[in-house]
């Protein structure tokens, strides 16, 4: 994980100075920083999420392409092999 001191930080640090002139203030000052600091959490996990799920749609296009174009190179070497299966000789 990070180590980080954003403003979430800065204002815990902040409502710590301030204890000493207003608990009520400095509680929600922290709070505040507290709610802020979940709000980012959760869209970095969001963003990290919507990037695992981009990368396995990358993977399986990818997959399904590889799956077409062996059938075609299969189709295009075949065809040069085609026997006449009425033929008994």
């Amino acid at each position: 994980m990070k180590v980080r001191f954003a403003m979430s930080e800065m204002m815990v640090v902040f409502a710590t100075g301030l204890l000493w002139h207003n608990i009520v203030a400095a509680s929600c000052v922290f709070a505040f920083a507290c709610v802020c600091a979940f709000m980012r959490y959760a869209l970095e996990f969001n963003e990290k999420a919507k990037q695992a799920e981009a990368q396995k749609e990358a993977v399986k296009m990818l997959n399904e392409q590889a799956g077409d174009l062996g059938e075609a190179l299969g189709q295009l070497f075949s065809a040069g092999k085609k026997k006449n299966k009425m033929n008994v000789h």
